[in-house]
């Protein structure tokens, strides 16, 4: 599956107007945003943190990474706990609601970052 990482920053806009229970971990979100497609446990899964992880280095999303257990996963390596953990996802005041094409270019200038998930949690 592919993520558009407008169109996630979008429908969590929606979301937090409309249905903010979807939002209450990164699982509930990420089937929200597959609307019904099947999942790839071992690609999907990944590639969905990659995007949350690069919204929020560029400052346009944040969320509670508390979680219910003292172990913190790592989110590349473990992107299924990861999702189950992080909690009330939410747009920070980074994204422009107004201008998301704006966004997304500030998006990749600001973070650096390739477009694709590193293969292991100390790749660049």
């Amino acid at each position: 599956m592919h993520w558009d990482d407008i169109h996630l920053l979008q429908t969590i806009d929606l979301l937090e107007r409309t249905e903010t229970g979807s939002l209450s971990n990164g699982l509930w979100l990420m089937e929200r945003e597959a609307n019904g497609q099947p999942l790839d446990h071992n690609r999907d899964y990944r590639s969905f943190v990659w995007e949350l992880v690069l919204a929020s280095r560029a400052g346009y999303v944040g969320w509670d990474d508390r979680g219910v257990s003292p172990y913190r996963p790592d989110p590349l390596s473990e992107p299924n706990t990861w999702l189950q953990e992080i909690r009330d996802i939410r747009l920070t005041p980074g994204w422009s609601r107004q201008s998301p094409r704006t966004s997304r270019h500030s998006a990749v200038a600001r973070t650096g970052r390739r477009r694709r998930p590193p293969h292991h949690r100390n790749d660049p």
